[in-house]
């Protein structure tokens, strides 16, 4: 199962993030951790220190790599180059499986001890002053978006995501890849107007995405009627 955890900067929702991870670890089951929030504590809530958390190698910095070995051999994807976040897997992609050993996970993942087990973190990496003015915050979560979008999860088996603050965890296609999306938010008359605002924007992006896939629908219906009426006269 694919879960995310969204809410207002401040809510607690790294917090409640860990606490969650550390329960799924405790039971057995496989985890992958990730930490897509432009503010990286994930791994300190783990448990790791300043030094080890700084450490962790950034999916952002590495997206060629995973980008050239989720490509494969489809013959769709010319080259890794040609690869954009919402790239679907097609016949001779490489798909992840939680429980394997693979060159992404190899070169993204570190394992972190928990009480009880382990789990699997990455982390996209911090949005750093080099990045002011030259790429937005969504380019290094593109390579969560890839990932979810080529990862296959079993029975009892988790990919949990802490998604960065605010309605920003809906700006791109990325929420649509979660089974579950958990919502966080300080219970304060001041935190409820957060719920309603980040819902009413999740309810909006869900729509715009049904109603951009409806019409390529109806596009490739008109194109397909379109041709087999073109075929029939010839």
């Amino acid at each position: 199962m694919k879960i995310a955890f969204v809410g207002k900067g401040g809510s607690g929702k790294t917090t409640l993030s860990s606490l969650f991870i550390r329960h799924l670890a405790a039971t057995g089951a496989p985890v992958i951790a990730v930490d897509a929030d432009i503010n990286q504590h994930l791994g300190a809530a783990l448990g790791l220190d300043e030094e080890q958390a700084a450490g962790l190698p950034a999916m952002g910095g590495r997206l060629p790599l995973i980008k050239d070995y989720l490509r494969g051999t489809n013959p769709r994807i010319a080259s890794a180059e040609k690869m954009i976040k919402t790239t679907p897997p097609g016949d001779g992609s490489r798909l992840l499986r939680v429980c394997e050993d693979n060159p992404v996970y190899e070169a993204c993942a570190r394992a972190v001890e928990l009480d009880g087990g382990a789990v699997r973190l990455m982390v996209t990496g911090q949005f750093t002053e080099a990045d002011l003015g030259v790429a937005c915050y969504h380019s290094k979560t593109g390579a969560v978006e890839l990932l979810l979008n080529h990862l296959v999860d079993g029975r009892d088996e988790y990919a949990v995501v802490d998604m960065t603050a605010g309605s920003d965890s809906f700006a791109s296609g990325m929420f649509t890849r979660f089974d579950m999306t958990f919502l966080v938010a300080e219970p304060t008359r001041k935190g409820s107007p957060s719920i309603a605002s980040t819902r009413s924007t999740h309810t909006t992006s869900a729509s715009t995405s049904r109603w951009s896939a409806t019409r390529s629908r109806a596009r490739t219906t008109s194109t397909s009627c379109a041709s087999r009426s073109a075929t029939t006269s010839w």
